[in-house]
């Protein structure tokens, strides 16, 4: 070692664990209620616009652009008006440097779209699964994944952080700030809870069953829900109750006590009781109608 001197290479940043690694082509109905989680996520539009709620903010990103999610913020993407194809990327990391990426969008440049693409591949030579599988909870290792390719995604994952660090555009948040992105996602929330009110109407459920699956407060979806629709949550489960028992008697195919049994009420005096409330008659009388 006589006359050498050995530069110590240290790291900027380090990816300890891939969580997801995912390459969507989301339609324009496409419907998901948004999540939070705590480890990062980078999501890169490909191609279309997009709609992106970050916390309680709402934004709109373009093709080529870029906007990462915080440990624990709560976030959600769609289509905007046109089909959109976004890569979603979730990871976990420790090092200080990830704080550069706080409340980020950027632009990316060709040579970082370049190893995003390259990460894709690798994901497809590693993984057991394609890339487009929404709820996919755990990365399932091949069989015949080469040896060192869980390597070369960590290295792959982190040069392509530090060389956006390094080069990538700063997007301005507020020039992308959408009041119309918002609205979209208490629309999408509000479709969401009436999607599970309706899967449940026959049978019974609770507030806190309904809210579970939607990360928000129950106050604040209370609200939000009263807001869309001029309903309480519950209330609303009550008016499809009565709605559908009106399509039964109608058909007249289940006697009024089949009908209350179906709809999951306990007796058919019940029924008859929260019937005659919404529509101002008993359901005999409807009947006769």
């Amino acid at each position: 070692m006589d006359n050498f001197i050995p530069t110590k290479l240290g790291a900027e940043l380090e990816i300890t664990h891939i969580v997801t690694l995912h390459d969507f082509k989301y339609t324009p109905d496409f419907l998901f209620t948004g999540e939070s989680h705590d480890f990062w996520e980078l999501a890169f539009i490909r191609s279309g616009s997009v709609g992106v709620m970050a916390g309680s903010n709402g934004y709109v990103l373009k093709s080529g652009e870029a906007i990462f999610h915080s440990p624990n913020e709560y976030h959600n993407i769609w289509a905007n008006r046109d089909a959109a194809e976004v890569v979603i990327i979730s990871f976990m990391s420790d090092s200080p440097s990830m704080r550069f990426f706080e409340k980020r969008m950027l632009a990316l440049s060709g040579d970082e779209i370049s190893i995003i693409d390259k990460l894709l591949a690798l994901g497809e030579e590693t993984f057991s699964e394609p890339p487009n599988i929404l709820y996919q909870k755990k990365l399932n290792i091949r069989p015949d994944a080469k040896r060192g390719n869980l390597q070369l995604l960590k290295l792959c994952l982190e040069e392509l952080l530090i060389r956006m660090m390094q080069s990538s555009e700063i997007i301005d948040r507020q020039e992308r700030k959408s009041g119309e992105a918002g609205s979209k996602n208490d629309r999408l929330i509000t479709e969401a809870i009436i999607k599970t009110l309706t899967e449940k109407i026959y049978g019974t459920t609770t507030l806190d069953e309904v809210c579970s699956g939607v990360l928000f407060s129950k106050s604040h979806l209370k609200a939000l829900f009263k807001k869309n629709t001029g309903y309480s949550i519950m209330d609303y489960y009550t008016h499809l109750k009565v709605e559908r028992a009106k399509i039964l008697i109608k058909e007249g195919e289940l006697s009024i006590s089949d009908i209350a049994e179906l709809l999951g009420y306990a007796s058919i005096h019940y029924f008859s009781r929260v019937f005659k409330s919404k529509t101002g008659m008993s359901p005999t009388e409807y009947k006769k109608t």
